[in-house]
């Protein structure tokens, strides 16, 4: 396990296996339906297919009327496409074995290419110009859609994307797109130009099929383009290494330079594309370089209008791979070893999109992974490594061990400023998220079709760490753990800031549990001028399970007490809580003069307020309190007798005992000259 976690990259364990190139079988790749071909005596013998979808797998035979060029199901597998001359394809229904074919339209043309853009829909580019046509099989004929003309060198299409690039010009780096968006219709949008690094001379073709990869990254449709110097140029002999520049497409439609990624290195490269990282492989180092175009450019480019992008880790090969032989071949021969390590980087390796690798040679089909266990280590940088996996699909429980070993000083060189970068990311994240959760709920404008390519909305992120997740998983045993030695303590408060900090500045509303973590921390430590700090300066926000955190205090820290009235009073909303803390206290004068100020005083409790009087001990405290409610019976109901379902009784008869029974009348008008003289 671990040494399978040194490695970032790795192919499938379990390969789809076809029968290798040989003198008979010719091997095809449908790189649309992600579909492998073995056509053994041109499809006399055999047509064998296979696919990552084991349900689309299928095989058949044909008649062998020479060298198949490229052959091709539909999308809905109901149509074989065979090219076997260069001026036509043949078509064949595959409930039928009805034939058909359908040359270009030009006589003097040839096929570069052909795709199956929809179901009943094909495309061919052909040296002279784009071929759109509608398939109808129970026809058994093709009816055309629509053609243009243009000189092309070769195509580049992704189904995907439904997104077809042909290149003009001299150079080839002249590149005309053409989306299918709605059934029938191919757009011709605005076409553009790859900068080379330097031009040929004479002019000859500078950018070829294999150097341009159409993707899409993070939901943004994205063309990169390999770049070589021109053997024999000034680039070339200064020993320029290759580069891949990065356009991506804007809201008008146009495409247009973005960055470029800085290689490093010169010779034979290929492309893959995963969780939306650029992967470059080398041929002559055998590494392989990762890309993260979101990631901030190099420190030198920041601010140029294409800045350089560096590998978010040095190169590395892909894992080791073993292929278990088959057990008749085992049996042959027991000297043999039941696995075979297969070549990486090998001459016979061909890259497909997005991340498929196919040896025609050795019979592999195999799809490239990334293992996101391997980025912390990969990247020793906290901070970066954390970037990484938040944008990757499997990067959530790799990130909470992360974020483990950070907090709970399991690194060599765990430092405060790396917590606050990997939380600042989080919560980044999370105030993303809940943005992204409120446009989608009210709904976002239908942009027109328009002539803009193919770009598909921002992805929402693949998911959030949250403030219950880093309580479990790692601040509880964080404050259990760590708080031994003050160095400890000083560790825990500082991490416990950095999370409160991280939360404000990026909006995000901080739960109770961290405030009292970090207040139980601080009072722990006998912090109690910053805890005076951080309530004074609204460091921590105001409410009412933290006010009772902060009187629950007061035994070791009395000033809490006033710390959680002055919050509670800010509340604006906790008048009541407020009345009880100083009953709780036993100030009744004080509760009952902020009932007044606050007209609270026809909602208050006589009962539980005599109470608190009586068992003060007090009898003027008592008699003051019983008055008070006397004055406020005969505001409210005329008369200075208690009603029968506030349970007084126990109370008059107390008061009765102590001062004897008085004229109500002439006590309330006493109570009203005391108001007036502020007694009360």
């Amino acid at each position: 396990m671990a040494d399978q976690q040194d490695h970032l990259l790795y192919l499938n364990p379990e390969p789809i296996r076809f029968e290798a190139v040989n003198k008979v079988t010719a091997v095809f790749f449908d790189e649309a339906n992600k579909q492998i071909f073995s056509v053994r005596s041109g499809g006399a013998t055999g047509v064998v297919v296979k696919s990552l979808d084991p349900a689309r797998n299928t095989s058949f035979r044909m008649e062998d009327r020479g060298p198949v060029i490229s052959i091709k199901y539909s999308p809905d597998m109901k149509v074989l496409a065979i090219q076997r001359a260069k001026t036509s394809v043949e078509f064949v229904n595959r409930d039928s074995e009805a034939e058909y074919s359908q040359s270009c339209r030009s006589k003097s043309a040839t096929i570069v290419d052909f795709f199956w853009v929809a179901d009943s829909e094909v495309v061919y580019v052909t040296d002279r110009g784009v071929e759109h046509y509608q398939v109808v099989p129970s026809r058994r004929q093709l009816k055309s859609l629509k053609t243009c003309s243009l000189s092309s060198n070769w195509c580049v299409f992704s189904a995907e994307l439904s997104y077809l690039l042909v290149s003009t010009g001299a150079l080839g780096n002249t590149l005309q797109p053409f989306a299918f968006r709605a059934a029938g219709t191919m757009t011709k949008l605005a076409k553009f130009d790859v900068e080379l690094l330097e031009a040929p001379r004479p002019a000859r073709l500078a950018l070829h099929c294999h150097d341009v990869t159409v993707c899409s990254l993070h939901g943004q449709l994205t063309v990169l383009a390999l770049l070589h110097a021109p053997p024999g140029s000034a680039a070339d002999a200064a020993g320029q290494p290759a580069e891949i520049r990065v356009h991506q497409a804007n809201k008008d439609g146009s495409i247009s330079r973005t960055s470029t990624l800085q290689l490093n290195a010169r010779g034979n490269f290929a492309i893959s594309i995963i969780d939306n990282l650029v992967i470059v492989h080398h041929q002559e180092s055998k590494t392989s370089q990762v890309f993260d175009i979101t990631l901030p450019p190099a420190g030198d480019a920041a601010g140029v209008a294409a800045p350089l992008q560096r590998p978010v880790a040095p190169p590395a090969a892909i894992r080791p791979f073993h292929l278990r032989l088959s057990a008749g071949a085992a049996a042959l021969d027991a000297d043999e070893p039941a696995q075979l390590a297969c070549e990486l980087y090998a001459a016979t390796w061909v890259v497909f999109q997005p991340n498929i690798i196919i040896d025609a040679k050795l019979g592999c089909f195999w799809t490239l992974e990334l293992c996101a266990a391997a980025i912390p280590g990969a990247l020793p940088d906290p901070v970066a490594a954390a970037r990484l996996l938040l944008a990757r699909a499997a990067g959530r429980p790799v990130l909470l061990r992360l974020l483990r070993r950070l907090l709970l000083r399991q690194t060599e060189r765990a430092r405060l400023a790396d917590v606050g970068g990997v939380l600042d990311l989080l919560n980044e994240q999370t105030r993303r998220q809940q943005e992204h959760t409120v446009s989608s709920q009210m709904g976002s404008p239908v942009s027109a079709l328009g002539t803009s390519p193919p770009v598909a909305p921002t992805e929402p992120a693949p998911f959030v760490i949250t403030q219950s997740d880093l309580h479990s998983e790692v601040l509880c045993d964080l404050v259990s753990q760590q708080m031994g030695s003050r160095a400890d303590q000083r560790w825990v408060t500082g991490v416990l800031v950095e999370c409160v900090r991280s939360l404000t500045q990026h909006g995000v509303s901080v739960e109770h549990f961290l405030y009292e973590m970090l207040i139980n921390t601080l009072v722990l430590r006998g912090c109690f001028y910053q805890l005076q700090q951080l309530l004074q300066y609204h460091a921590v926000d105001d409410s009412k399970p933290l006010a009772c955190l902060l009187l629950s205090l007061q035994s070791v820290y009395p000033a809490a007490e006033q710390m959680a009235l002055d919050m509670l009073k800010r509340l604006g909303n906790a008048n009541e809580e407020i009345i009880e803390v100083m009953l709780a206290r036993n100030d009744v004068t004080a509760a009952l003069r902020y009932a007044r100020a606050n007209e609270m005083v026809s909602g208050l409790s006589a009962r539980k307020i005599l109470d608190v009087a009586m068992n003060s001990g007090d009898p003027d405290l008592f008699y003051t309190t019983f008055k008070f409610f006397e004055e406020r019976n005969y505001r409210t109901k005329g008369k200075v007798d208690f009603a029968p379902g506030e349970h007084c009784e126990l109370y008059v008869r107390h008061f009765n005992q102590l001062f004897g029974v008085t004229s109500s009348l002439r006590d309330a008008l006493e109570a009203g000259q005391r108001r007036d003289e502020g007694v009360l």
